[in-house]
Parts: structure tokens; C-alpha cells; sequence
């Protein structure tokens, strides 16, 4: 399976997550303190979660901050890992 499908599929599905402000430590609410969540991610803010779909078309700095993240996405540092060991 392609991870690029894998870390759009994670990043759908844990967007709305983060938009709901569901804790994801007990001290924890929002964006603050999250690792994945940088420049690239709160570039996608406007971005629906329903936007982040096979097929859909991305241009300009949306889809390079789209192609950032999905790039540094934790699915692929435990895939890497995984392959590694």
C-alpha cells in the first residue's frame, strides 16, 4: 500500500480530531505541544478534512504545504522504522 495514501487517510481522519479540541495528553488541548502540527499543517487550517480525498487537486503553496506534511508525517518515520529493523 502506498504510504502517501496511508498519511493522507491519518491525516484525514485526525483533523477533525484536532479541530474539536480533543485532548490528546490529559494536560493537552489544541495544536500547542504536538509534533507533526508545524508550518505545513496550519497552512491546511482552512483546508476541510473532507477536502483530503484521492483524486482531489491541490496548486500552489497549498499543495507544497499538503506535500510537506504528508512527506513528514508520522506514518512515515514508523514506516521507516519498521522497514529498518
Amino acid at each position: 500500500m502506498p504510504l502517501g495514501l496511508v498519511a493522507l487517510y491519518w491525516l484525514r481522519l485526525y483533523k477533525p480530531l484536532l479541530a474539536a479540541n480533543l485532548p490528546q495528553l490529559p494536560t493537552q488541548t489544541g495544536l500547542t505541544g504536538l509534533g507533526f502540527v508545524g508550518e505545513a499543517y496550519r497552512q491546511l487550517s482552512d483546508l476541510s478534512h473532507l477536502d483530503l480525498r484521492v483524486g482531489m487537486s491541490f496548486t500552489g503553496e497549498r499543495a507544497a504545504a499538503l506535500c510537506e506534511r504528508l512527506s513528514r508525517s508520522a506514518v512515515f518515520r514508523l514506516s521507516a522504522r519498521a522497514f529498518a529493523s
